[in-house]
């Protein structure tokens, strides 16, 4: 059944308006491809090596190929994707939220997670284990979201501490930097192909 549209006419930009023509015209995969994965990011338009100074560091970090770094929501795309404020602008307070896809990354964190799922999770508060059990459902979508783990997992302290970093670097605004680990890009678009036939749906 369709639900109620979505209120498109508070949000005039260019940028958004180029995003609907987009949306009405093309499948959710071609609108994945075109607006979120091969697009310049927003936040970054004004200054693109600073963007690679940003992309580099955190590739250099976890040892991912800068092919395998993209951004994604509104820092991407100049306005936000979340059904809630769909085209409200990016700000000064927006979060850059940031995909990694590596296979051998995700692979090894997989076994790391299996292994604190049966020797310390038992152990920790149920808050904790209601975390794990969400990041176990997105997994089965070959995605992991370390920002949803303590930092009990070894590697989640590790990770917490870089993204804080970087998170309160003047260079890159300050603003929160935050990121996921997909397995593949065919598991990145279709995380993000299900977003956009959900705004589909509204329109």
């Amino acid at each position: 059944m369709k639900q109620d549209p979505i209120n498109f006419s508070h949000e005039k930009s260019s940028e958004f308006i180029e995003f609907r023509a987009h949306l009405i015209d093309k499948q959710p995969i071609e609108v994945v491809q075109i607006c979120l994965f091969d697009s310049p990011p927003y936040c970054f338009a004004d200054n693109p090596f600073l963007f690679q100074t940003f992309r580099k560091e955190i590739c250099d970090k976890f040892e991912i190929y800068p092919q395998n770094f993209t951004i994604v929501g509104s820092a991407k795309l100049g306005f936000s994707l979340n059904p809630e404020k769909i085209g409200q602008p990016f700000t000064d307070g927006s979060d850059i939220d940031v995909v990694l896809v590596s296979e051998e990354l995700f692979q090894n964190l997989w076994v790391q997670l299996i292994e604190f799922q049966r020797t310390v999770l038992f152990t920790l508060d149920s808050n904790i284990r209601q975390k794990f059990d969400y990041l176990q459902k997105v997994l089965f979508f070959g995605i992991i979201r370390l920002d949803k783990l303590s930092n009990d997992f070894p590697f989640a302290k590790e990770w917490w501490e870089f993204f804080n970093k970087i998170s309160t670097d003047r260079r890159f605004g300050p603003r929160r930097v935050r990121a996921a680990i997909f397995k593949t890009w065919k598991h990145a678009s279709f995380y993000y192909e299900y977003s956009i036939k959900k705004i589909k749906e509204k329109i």
